[in-house]
């Protein structure tokens, strides 16, 4: 199965938990904790390339900046 279908999220969002996943996340539980804090690793910040909010409701397929995991590095 091809890695970009595995998750509905960018490869850029970050979570604290994201640093522990051994795959693509294929669910917003697998990525937040109490906090519910995420960001952006292109950007650093809680906002992403396109200047709207990092999260996991937002950072998927459909948003300018959006990159599927399995995606060639840039």
């Amino acid at each position: 199965m091809n890695e970009a279908k595995l998750s509905p999220f960018c490869r850029n969002l970050r979570t604290k938990r994201s640093f522990f996943l051994t795959r693509p996340p294929r669910s917003a539980d697998e990525l937040l904790e109490a906090s519910g804090h995420c960001w952006c690793s292109r950007t650093g910040h809680a906002v992403g390339d396109d200047g709207e909010v990092a999260d996991t409701e937002d950072c998927v397929e459909g948003r300018k900046c959006f990159v599927p995991y399995g995606a060639p590095h840039a």
